[in-house]
């Protein structure tokens, strides 16, 4: 008789998560929005700066801004993995205080 695997709810891409699933708290109250759409990206590494102006220098330099998907707000912006480490490396070679938090190999 072949074993019983225990059933874990199958995550990631692709997957769509319901008030049913044991991994949403109860009670669950529906709220209204506008479009009834909403998108969760995974793997994405955040940008943070204290100050707005420190963003938009970087932003107007063509090689660093060509690694920052989308700025989010006046002082963060989203970043894909796979430009992270560069940008990381730029930082740091322009001599700021990258500081880096999280699982991250740059």
């Amino acid at each position: 008789m072949p074993k019983e695997r225990n059933k874990q709810p199958r995550t990631g891409p692709g997957t769509k998560a319901s008030a049913d699933d044991p991994g949403v708290s109860a009670p669950y109250e529906p709220f209204p929005l506008a479009s009834g759409q909403v998108t969760l990206h995974q793997h994405l590494v955040v940008l943070e700066v204290a100050d707005a102006s420190d963003l938009t220098a970087l932003l107007v330099n063509p090689g660093l801004a060509a690694l920052v998907a989308a700025r989010i707000s006046e002082t963060a912006a989203v970043v894909l993995p796979d430009k992270a480490s560069r940008l990381v490396l730029a930082l740091r070679k322009a001599g700021t205080a990258a500081t880096v938090i999280g699982d991250f190999d740059g």
